[in-house]
């Protein structure tokens, strides 16, 4: 008999969520959550597929909680997620560890308990997410995607673009509040687009009026596509304190013949204008982009174009990816590949530069005055509080080390800048 089971989530925070709803739904039909494997009669590994090394890193986790099973210390191993969703079939006659294979936890749920409780047909009533343990959470306000990116599978992973109802929303987010969570970090695939699949325009600034003025906590938006963020929206963060001055932009290249080949829109002008108006309207905001470099075709000259696009852009953060061609994508059919060796040097000199960009900047805010919501105390600091700023995403950015403060989990302190490291803040209490 099935009793305790352990979620391993990896991948990104939209895998967070789904894994939270999925151990909401799991809890409310009478099985104990635990953390660790080692503590659990099933174990549910909710994988990542979107590139290479994510798929690895997926089965690499997969063969070593096989290993649990083959000692006898696990009953069951399923496997969920977009990694399964892409590649179920070859996965079934691959790993015969695995007792079952789903596709995204998302629409298959109560497959997945079904499996658990050994019935056939399990109807369970909307129960609630798991709680996280920190006090952000990621709250996913759509599923799907209906952009053609030419390098991305999530398209026919996670199907067309759904924007979640507004009341289902709502009443998550109550439920967090409630139990003390005081950050609300929005996901979705192409988040800016929300509402355009039932109201033909986005809706996003009217839904992120309602949360901020509804509930007392942060609201931080992720996965921002750059033809969304229009002066409406910029208005509307501009307009709430508690809205994260914080814009996460994959703009993904700014040589226009690279993001024509990407199947994406605009240039460095225009992604430059974007970023000007921004500033203009919130001097202290953060500007988060992920970039792409060694896509096919890419030349020096484009390259080039990148490079003063990060350095006329000045990023405060950006993550750089190596491009790799997926299976089944169009780009992997693109001509013109990047010799690895060359991509490789690219995304050193790029990653250098982003750096030097991103530290400057946040040398810049020495001195300020800042809010920052407590996550834990840091060992590196001899007991020092650590935590974030609006100005910093969770898991993704640096933080915030605050001296001789030992503050509560989840406590919003003000503080003063004093120095930086890297990425880190040093601060001390206002």
């Amino acid at each position: 008999m099935i009793t305790t089971v352990a979620i391993v989530s990896l991948g990104c925070p939209k895998n967070t969520a789904d894994s939270d709803m999925l151990a909401g739904l799991l809890s409310n039909a009478g099985f104990d959550l635990v953390a660790l494997p080692e503590q659990a009669d099933a174990v549910i590994v909710n994988t990542c597929g979107f590139i290479r090394p994510a798929c690895e890193e997926s089965l690499d986790t997969i063969m070593e909680l096989a290993s649990l099973k083959r000692e006898g210390r696990l009953k069951r191993l399923l496997v969920c997620g977009c990694l399964s969703e892409r590649y179920g079939e070859e996965l079934r006659r691959e790993l015969p560890e695995a007792d079952r294979l789903f596709g995204v936890a998302e629409k298959d749920c109560h497959s997945i308990l079904s499996e658990l409780m050994n019935a056939r047909d399990v109807r369970v009533t909307p129960s609630p997410r798991r709680i996280p343990a920190g006090p952000y959470a990621y709250v996913k306000i759509s599923e799907g995607c209906d952009r053609s990116c030419s390098f991305c599978t999530i398209p026919w992973i996670r199907g067309g673009y759904r924007s979640r109802p507004q009341a289902e929303i709502e009443a998550e987010v109550e439920l967090l509040v409630g139990h003390g969570i005081k950050e609300m970090v929005l996901v979705g695939q192409d988040t800016g687009a929300w509402g355009e699949d039932t109201g033909g325009v986005s809706r996003l600034p009217a839904l992120l009026e309602s949360l901020a003025s509804r509930f007392d906590a942060w609201f931080r938006l992720m996965y921002l596509q750059p033809d969304r963020v229009g002066e409406d929206l910029i208005d509307t963060i501009a307009a709430h304190a508690n809205v994260c001055d914080y814009f996460d932009i994959p703009f993904q290249h700014a040589s226009e013949q690279v993001l024509r080949r990407m199947g994406r829109w605009g240039s460095e002008e225009e992604f430059l204008g974007l970023i000007s108006g921004i500033r203009s309207a919130l001097p202290q905001a953060a500007i988060r982009t992920s970039l792409i470099v060694g896509f096919p075709g890419e030349t020096e000259r484009d390259f080039e174009v990148l490079a003063g696009f990060v350095r006329r852009a000045r990023f405060d953060y950006a993550g750089l990816f190596l491009f790799s061609p997926e299976e089944g994508t169009l780009a992997a059919k693109l001509d013109g590949g990047v010799q690895e060796s060359v991509a490789l040097e690219r995304h050193r000199m790029l990653g250098d530069l982003a750096d030097d960009i991103g530290w400057d900047r946040l040398r810049r805010r020495k001195g300020a005055r800042l809010d920052v919501l407590v996550e834990g105390i840091s060992d590196e600091e001899g007991g020092a509080s650590r935590g974030r700023s609006q100005y910093q995403a969770p898991e993704v950015d640096g933080e915030c080390l605050i001296r001789n403060l030992r503050a509560r989990v989840g406590e919003v302190v003000g503080v003063s800048v004093t120095g930086t490291d890297d990425y880190d803040m040093i601060c001390e209490r206002a």
